[in-house]
């Protein structure tokens, strides 16, 4: 992609929406641009958009006070275990963990941060890939710092898929900012991969789910692995399957015998 352009035309776009412009060579050996002109209204967009991050909230806040604050409790069956990792577990949840990157992760899907002030974006992107780093080294140690009673054998499994796979998908998208290629993707499952750890716990309130078996969790967190691979592209490319685009928004570029471009 060489460059994405975005205006607003009075003449064939209400004032409402904007149109977003983007120039790419769909044959590089022929050096053909394509100039797509798609309309999208803004409005929707940005309550859809406040909807989905207050839902996430609302089901953070929800694990936070109903299943990880009370394991902080003398008399709760988890606390012994808790104490006797402790200094594994702080750096994989706290500090530079898991709940820094929870926090920082919409943040970087904010492209509201990212036209106002690019250095901080960059900053925070930094610190949520080494967050994920930490918490994903640190969570492995965890798991692993023990010996595994074999009736756990499937869930320590599960655990480390999710484990590998979180780092590698914040390591993907940090490639694709280097080389400069959509971030979009790569960034929607990396975090999708960060709240798996908020959505196998949202439904504890629940007893039918609570009291179900190690091995039935273990399915749960791999069902939700699976989910991370595919569902943020089905929901980044929502648009492009739901919307017909209308007759004359795309046009095709050709250059001029003057050398300038022109569409038609």
């Amino acid at each position: 992609m060489r460059s994405v352009h975005a205006t607003i035309d009075s003449g064939k776009v209400p004032a409402s929406s904007f149109a977003a412009f983007r120039e790419f060579d769909p044959i590089p050996s022929l050096g053909v641009p394509v100039k797509v002109a798609v309309a999208v209204s803004n409005t929707p967009t940005k309550s859809v958009k406040l909807f989905f991050w207050a839902a996430l909230a609302a089901m953070s806040a929800s694990v936070l006070f109903y299943s990880e604050l009370p394991m902080l409790r003398v008399s709760h069956p988890n606390h012994a275990h808790l104490l006797a990792i402790q200094w594994l577990l702080l750096p994989h949840i706290l500090g530079l963990g898991g709940a820094t990157a929870l926090l920082l992760g919409p943040l970087q899907c904010s492209t509201r941060l990212r036209a106002r002030n690019l250095p901080l974006h960059r900053l925070l992107g930094k610190i949520y890939c080494i967050a994920i780093l930490i918490g994903g080294s640190f969570g492995l140690l965890v798991i692993y710092s023990h010996p595994i009673p074999p009736q756990f054998a499937l869930n320590i499994f599960a655990s480390t898929v999710q484990l590998v796979l979180w780092p590698l998908l914040t390591i993907a998208a940090w490639i694709s900012v280097r080389n400069r290629q959509i971030l979009a993707q790569w960034m929607a499952r990396s975090y999708a991969m960060t709240f798996t750890f908020v959505l196998s716990r949202v439904l504890n309130p629940l007893k039918a789910y609570r009291d179900i078996s190690d091995d039935a969790f273990a399915c749960v967190l791999l069902f939700l692995t699976v989910l991370t691979l595919f569902v943020p592209d089905l929901i980044l490319g929502w648009r492009e399957l739901t919307v017909r685009r209308t007759q004359g928004s795309s046009e095709l570029a050709f250059p001029s015998r003057s050398g300038a471009t022109s569409f038609r």
